[in-house]
C-alpha cells in the first residue's frame, strides 16, 4: 500500500536503531515513519511509532475532513479510550501533566481563535 504524506521538515532519519522499523518514506527516500514491532501490543494500548509527517493536517481537499486512514479514529474519546489515558497519566510525574496540560491549553487558545475567526468570517460573506 502506498499513502502519500505531507512534508515541513528539512530534517529526518538517516538510520534507524535495529530495533526499529521504517513504514513510510518520502519520495527522496527519506524515511518519514517508523515503528517498533516488538513493542506493539493493542491489547495494552502500548506502541512505540515515529512520524516525521503530520497527519493530523491532511484533509480532503475544500473540506474538514481527514484524509489520511485512522484520523478521525484518533480524534474519537470513547469509554475505552477515555480508561488507557488515565491509566498513562496516573503513572506521569507532576512536571509531565503540568506540561500536557499547558500545551493542551494552548491548543485549546488556539482553536477557540481559529473557530472565532473562521465564524466572524462565514458571518461576513453570508451578509455580502
Amino acid at each position: 500500500m502506498e499513502i502519500r504524506v505531507n512534508s515541513y521538515y528539512h530534517q529526518g532519519v538517516k538510520r534507524l536503531a535495529q530495533r526499529f522499523k521504517p513504514m513510510a518514506y518520502a519520495p527522496d527516500g527519506l524515511i518519514e515513519g517508523f515503528y517498533d514491532p516488538d513493542a506493539y501490543n493493542p491489547e495494552e494500548g502500548k506502541f512505540i511509532k515515529g512520524l516525521q509527517f503530520h497527519p493530523e493536517r491532511m484533509r480532503k481537499a475544500n473540506s474538514d475532513e481527514f484524509d489520511y486512514p485512522g484520523c478521525t479514529a484518533a480524534y474519537k474519546m470513547n469509554e475505552e479510550r477515555e480508561k488507557l489515558a488515565r491509566a498513562v497519566m496516573g503513572k506521569m510525574t507532576i512536571e509531565q501533566l503540568s506540561d500536557l496540560n499547558l500545551f493542551y491549553h494552548l491548543m485549546g487558545q488556539i482553536s477557540s481563535d481559529m473557530l472565532e475567526k473562521k465564524q466572524l468570517q462565514n458571518v461576513s460573506t453570508n451578509m455580502l
